[in-house]
């Protein structure tokens, strides 16, 4: 079964319940994701079952919690909370909560800012193949967070990003190129 389904039937839910009372994981996980996303939804219940799955180290529902506490999706914004579940998928190498752990310490959300750790949490990202945190590295290189500022750094992050689709390492090359030409025209108009 998938993350996203369209609808669960009656049948599945109560077979998803009783394969949750097991007190497995990936089965409290599954519960979870069938409330979150199957009709009839409940998010309450959701958030309920993601809980019981990331007490016991479920990396996926620790990151869905990070996200619910990060965005204040079915329960009340908290960053702080947010930060707790992102940094303990994040150690298990769950790559969405690697780039949002990295978002928190770069922006100082639910937790001291911190360049340098963010720019470690976007790398482990990138590593597994994260075109977000790709550019996210770009704009550091470019702006020189806790990195020396370096245009071809920037470029070579967002070329990528944009090699795996990402929008933005597509269109910072194309701005990171034009500001060169733009540059090295006015220079030789110099001379």
């Amino acid at each position: 079964m998938g993350i996203v389904t369209a609808m669960a039937s009656s049948t599945e839910r109560i077979s998803l319940r009783k394969k949750a009372h097991s007190g497995q994981a990936e089965d409290l996980f599954q519960l979870a994701c069938s409330y979150d996303f199957d009709r009839p939804k409940d998010k309450r219940s959701a958030i309920r079952w993601y809980k019981k799955a990331a007490e016991l180290g479920h990396a996926d529902a620790q990151n869905f919690l990070g996200e619910s506490y990060r965005d204040g999706r079915s329960t009340k914004q908290n960053y702080e909370k947010a930060v707790h579940f992102f940094k303990h998928a994040a150690k298990q190498g769950q790559i969405d909560a690697q780039l949002s752990l990295g978002f928190c310490l770069r922006y100082g959300k639910g937790i001291e800012r911190n360049d340098a750790q963010a720019l470690k949490w976007y790398r482990r990202a990138a590593k597994n193949g994260n075109d977000k945190a790709m550019s996210n590295i770009g704009h550091m290189y470019m702006r020189g967070e806790a990195v020396q500022k370096s245009w071809s750094n920037a470029i070579n992050w967002y070329k990528k990003a944009a090699a795996l689709g990402n929008v933005t390492g597509d269109r910072c090359i194309n701005c990171g190129f034009d500001v060169i030409i733009v540059g090295i025209f006015m220079w030789s108009q110099q001379l």
